[in-house]
């Protein structure tokens, strides 16, 4: 679980991560749309990425 802290201006967010294990990068299939002092998630209620 990683909490994440994104700024800068409004537009869509892609997620992407490498593995080293892999020698790949990885991107979240649902790209979401970045907007001034919103909150994706909870503790309780994650967001949680498809990843391809």
């Amino acid at each position: 679980m990683f909490f994440l802290y994104i700024a800068g201006t409004e537009g869509a967010v892609t997620l992407r991560y490498y593995s080293a294990h892999y020698k790949n990068f990885f991107e979240a299939k649902d790209a979401f749309t970045f907007a001034n002092d919103a909150h994706l998630g909870t503790v309780a209620e994650p967001f949680v990425p498809v990843w391809e």
